[in-house]
């Protein structure tokens, strides 16, 4: 019992330091960030409806992105859209250019994009703004990542989370 006392103790003292951080300030980084991915995307241009909520997210890829945001995405990796169609979205480009009398993107390709503009923000909000360093860290191998580049992993759910929760953890001050 005393030994619970003195761990309760240790974690009330430990939460006097962590920063509190107001709901209103949540909100604003919430609605900062869906705003971040739209420009990610290609702006007004290619997402003319803003995005409020992840629901709009669901209703945008279910709809599908214009395939002319694959530009935009793939200046912020650091990637021309050759790569990024072939590496991230395991197509050709020119099977996307093939289908260009419906410049949508399928489904899976829209959520795919969405996912990585998704991480894209995550890292701008991480770096500051500097898109330089987010495209330098996206291409270096990270430790906690297995010694992976994160844009190596960006082709799978399961890598992009793998990559957003190392973003995460980079931000709360876990470095590994």
């Amino acid at each position: 019992m005393k030994n619970k006392k003195n761990t309760l103790k240790k974690i009330v003292a430990r939460t006097k330091y962590v920063k509190k951080v107001s709901p209103h300030k949540i909100i604003d980084n919430y609605s900062n960030r869906l705003a971040t991915i739209r420009q990610i995307l290609g702006g007004v241009n290619v997402v003319p409806s803003g995005i409020r909520s992840e629901m709009d997210l669901i209703d945008l890829t279910r709809k599908g992105i214009h395939a002319s945001a694959l530009t935009s995405v793939s200046e912020f990796l650091g990637m021309s859209k050759s790569e990024m169609s072939e590496k991230i979205l395991h197509t050709n480009l020119r099977t996307i250019q093939r289908q260009s009398k419906q410049p949508v993107l399928d489904v899976y390709k829209s959520e795919q994009t969405i996912e990585v503009a998704s991480i894209i923000a995550k890292g701008l909000e991480f770096f500051r703004g500097d898109k330089q360093k987010l495209t330098r860290w996206l291409h270096q191998p990270v430790l906690a990542l297995n010694n992976k580049k994160p844009v190596e992993l960006l082709d799978t759910t399961f890598g992009s989370q793998l990559v957003l929760r190392e973003l995460e953890r980079a931000q709360q001050g876990v470095y590994s």
